[in-house]
Protein backbone atom coordinates (compact mmCIF):
# COMPACT_ATOMS: atom_id res chain seq x y z
CA UNK A 1 0.00 0.00 0.00
CA UNK A 2 1.43 3.55 -0.63
CA UNK A 3 1.65 6.36 1.60
CA UNK A 4 0.90 9.29 0.46
CA UNK A 5 1.38 13.04 2.34
CA UNK A 6 -1.37 15.88 1.70
CA UNK A 7 0.11 18.94 2.79
CA UNK A 8 -3.12 21.56 2.11
CA UNK A 9 -2.74 25.25 2.45
CA UNK A 10 -3.05 28.82 1.08
CA UNK A 11 0.80 29.07 -0.35
CA UNK A 12 0.55 32.61 -0.97
CA UNK A 13 3.42 32.36 -1.74
CA UNK A 14 5.00 28.93 -1.02
CA UNK A 15 8.58 28.94 0.62
CA UNK A 16 11.43 26.20 2.03
CA UNK A 17 9.25 25.98 5.66
CA UNK A 18 6.46 24.31 3.66
CA UNK A 19 9.40 22.22 1.50
CA UNK A 20 11.52 21.50 4.57
CA UNK A 21 8.14 19.78 6.53
CA UNK A 22 7.08 17.79 3.64
CA UNK A 23 11.14 16.33 2.95
CA UNK A 24 10.86 15.60 7.16
CA UNK A 25 7.44 14.02 6.39
CA UNK A 26 8.27 11.46 3.79
CA UNK A 27 11.35 10.53 5.92
CA UNK A 28 9.98 9.80 9.50
CA UNK A 29 7.06 8.42 8.00
CA UNK A 30 8.47 6.76 4.97
CA UNK A 31 5.95 8.43 2.28
CA UNK A 32 5.72 7.44 -0.94
CA UNK A 33 5.17 10.88 -2.01
CA UNK A 34 3.77 14.50 -0.97
CA UNK A 35 0.93 15.99 -2.78
CA UNK A 36 0.45 20.03 -2.34
CA UNK A 37 -2.89 20.74 -1.84
CA UNK A 38 -3.96 24.56 -2.73
CA UNK A 39 -7.23 25.76 -0.94
CA UNK A 40 -8.69 28.31 -4.11
CA UNK A 41 -10.61 30.32 -1.13
CA UNK A 42 -9.33 29.95 2.04
CA UNK A 43 -11.02 30.12 5.28
CA UNK A 44 -9.79 33.09 7.78
CA UNK A 45 -7.70 34.82 4.89
CA UNK A 46 -8.57 37.91 3.07
CA UNK A 47 -6.77 39.21 -0.41
CA UNK A 48 -5.02 35.66 -1.25
CA UNK A 49 -2.94 36.37 -4.37
CA UNK A 50 -4.95 34.40 -7.46
CA UNK A 51 -5.36 30.61 -7.77
CA UNK A 52 -3.48 30.37 -10.72
CA UNK A 53 -0.45 32.54 -9.63
CA UNK A 54 -0.10 30.27 -6.61
CA UNK A 55 -0.50 26.76 -8.32
CA UNK A 56 1.94 28.22 -10.67
CA UNK A 57 4.77 28.97 -7.78
CA UNK A 58 3.66 25.67 -6.08
CA UNK A 59 4.86 23.49 -9.73
CA UNK A 60 8.30 25.95 -9.71
CA UNK A 61 9.05 24.63 -6.14
CA UNK A 62 7.99 21.28 -6.67
CA UNK A 63 9.87 20.65 -10.35
CA UNK A 64 13.20 19.36 -9.20
CA UNK A 65 12.07 16.86 -6.56
CA UNK A 66 10.37 13.67 -7.49
CA UNK A 67 8.91 12.74 -3.93
CA UNK A 68 6.68 16.20 -4.53
CA UNK A 69 3.56 16.53 -6.79
CA UNK A 70 0.52 18.72 -6.81
CA UNK A 71 -2.92 17.92 -6.50
CA UNK A 72 -6.09 20.40 -8.16
CA UNK A 73 -9.41 19.66 -6.49
CA UNK A 74 -12.40 21.24 -8.44
CA UNK A 75 -13.75 22.76 -4.91
CA UNK A 76 -13.54 26.33 -4.06
CA UNK A 77 -13.22 24.97 0.08
CA UNK A 78 -12.45 21.95 1.46
CA UNK A 79 -14.46 20.23 4.13
CA UNK A 80 -13.68 16.31 5.35
CA UNK A 81 -16.78 15.23 3.96
CA UNK A 82 -16.60 16.53 0.29
CA UNK A 83 -12.72 16.77 -0.08
CA UNK A 84 -11.81 13.38 1.87
CA UNK A 85 -13.72 11.09 -1.00
CA UNK A 86 -12.21 12.94 -3.98
CA UNK A 87 -9.01 12.72 -2.33
CA UNK A 88 -9.21 8.69 -1.81
CA UNK A 89 -10.30 8.48 -5.42
CA UNK A 90 -7.53 10.44 -6.62
CA UNK A 91 -5.42 7.75 -5.11
CA UNK A 92 -6.96 4.81 -4.44
CA UNK A 93 -5.72 2.20 -2.41
CA UNK A 94 -3.04 4.49 -0.88
CA UNK A 95 -2.85 5.43 2.84
CA UNK A 96 -3.70 8.94 3.51
CA UNK A 97 -1.56 11.30 6.09
CA UNK A 98 -2.45 14.52 6.23
CA UNK A 99 0.15 17.06 6.62
CA UNK A 100 -1.07 20.26 9.06
CA UNK A 101 0.96 22.91 11.14
CA UNK A 102 0.16 23.30 14.82
CA UNK A 103 -2.18 26.32 14.06
CA UNK A 104 -4.65 23.86 12.70
CA UNK A 105 -5.45 21.64 15.54
CA UNK A 106 -7.21 25.23 17.13
CA UNK A 107 -10.00 24.90 14.59
CA UNK A 108 -9.74 21.35 13.62
CA UNK A 109 -12.72 20.72 16.38
CA UNK A 110 -14.82 23.02 14.75
CA UNK A 111 -14.52 21.36 11.09
CA UNK A 112 -17.80 20.17 9.87
CA UNK A 113 -17.97 15.91 9.88
CA UNK A 114 -14.15 15.90 11.76
CA UNK A 115 -15.03 12.62 13.34
CA UNK A 116 -14.79 11.18 9.17
CA UNK A 117 -11.18 12.76 8.59
CA UNK A 118 -9.68 11.75 11.99
CA UNK A 119 -11.23 7.83 11.14
CA UNK A 120 -8.94 7.98 7.90
CA UNK A 121 -5.89 9.40 7.66
CA UNK A 122 -2.67 9.43 9.63
CA UNK A 123 -2.07 13.41 10.46
CA UNK A 124 1.96 14.46 10.42
CA UNK A 125 1.91 17.81 12.93
CA UNK A 126 4.85 20.06 12.48
CA UNK A 127 5.25 22.42 15.33
CA UNK A 128 6.16 25.98 15.14
CA UNK A 129 4.64 27.89 17.83
CA UNK A 130 4.46 24.84 20.84
CA UNK A 131 6.38 22.03 22.06
CA UNK A 132 5.58 18.52 20.80
CA UNK A 133 4.53 18.01 24.33
CA UNK A 134 2.11 20.89 24.12
CA UNK A 135 0.75 19.28 20.99
CA UNK A 136 0.11 15.85 22.65
CA UNK A 137 -1.66 17.42 25.34
CA UNK A 138 -3.72 19.21 22.86
CA UNK A 139 -4.87 16.50 20.99
CA UNK A 140 -5.68 14.20 24.33
CA UNK A 141 -7.73 17.11 25.42
CA UNK A 142 -9.55 16.74 21.85
CA UNK A 143 -9.96 13.34 21.94
CA UNK A 144 -11.36 13.52 25.67
CA UNK A 145 -14.01 16.18 24.22
CA UNK A 146 -14.97 14.90 21.23
CA UNK A 147 -14.57 11.37 21.41
CA UNK A 148 -11.91 11.02 18.54
CA UNK A 149 -9.07 8.66 18.17
CA UNK A 150 -5.72 10.51 16.40
CA UNK A 151 -3.72 8.60 14.52
CA UNK A 152 -0.61 11.03 14.23
CA UNK A 153 3.04 11.86 14.18
CA UNK A 154 4.03 15.28 15.40
CA UNK A 155 7.74 17.04 15.11
CA UNK A 156 9.23 20.12 15.06
CA UNK A 157 10.17 21.03 11.54
CA UNK A 158 13.10 22.64 10.67
CA UNK A 159 12.30 26.05 9.16
CA UNK A 160 9.38 26.06 11.25
CA UNK A 161 10.40 29.99 11.38
CA UNK A 162 9.43 31.13 7.95
CA UNK A 163 5.57 32.03 7.03
CA UNK A 164 4.28 33.30 3.99
CA UNK A 165 3.54 36.60 5.53
CA UNK A 166 7.05 37.36 6.71
CA UNK A 167 7.75 36.30 2.96
CA UNK A 168 5.48 38.79 1.85
CA UNK A 169 6.29 41.96 4.11
CA UNK A 170 9.64 41.50 3.13
CA UNK A 171 8.73 41.85 -0.97
CA UNK A 172 6.34 44.79 0.37
CA UNK A 173 9.73 46.29 1.81
CA UNK A 174 11.22 45.33 -1.90
CA UNK A 175 13.59 43.10 -0.03
CA UNK A 176 15.02 39.89 -0.93
CA UNK A 177 12.83 37.69 1.69
CA UNK A 178 15.18 34.14 3.14
CA UNK A 179 13.83 30.90 2.32
CA UNK A 180 12.05 31.38 -1.19
CA UNK A 181 12.89 29.40 -4.39
CA UNK A 182 15.07 31.31 -6.71
CA UNK A 183 12.37 30.63 -9.42
CA UNK A 184 9.17 31.61 -7.21
CA UNK A 185 10.94 34.94 -6.91
CA UNK A 186 11.99 34.95 -10.08
CA UNK A 187 7.99 34.24 -11.11
CA UNK A 188 6.87 36.62 -8.17
CA UNK A 189 9.20 39.69 -9.78
CA UNK A 190 7.94 39.21 -13.65
CA UNK A 191 3.91 39.09 -12.24
CA UNK A 192 4.73 42.07 -9.77
CA UNK A 193 2.96 39.71 -7.01
CA UNK A 194 2.90 40.96 -3.42
CA UNK A 195 4.62 44.75 -4.18
CA UNK A 196 3.41 47.49 -3.29
CA UNK A 197 3.16 48.35 -6.96
CA UNK A 198 1.81 44.88 -8.28
CA UNK A 199 -1.90 45.17 -9.77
Amino acid sequence: MKKIGILSGTFDPIHDGHLNFAIEAIEKCNLDKVFFLAEPRPRRKQGVKAFEHRIAMINLALKHNKKFGSVILEQARFTPRSTLPLLRSRFKGAQLFMLMGDDMLDHLASWPNVAELVNSVHFIIGTRKRSVDEIEKLISALERTRGLKFEYTVFKASGSELASSSVRLSLRRSQIPSGINSDVLKYIEENSLYSLSAK
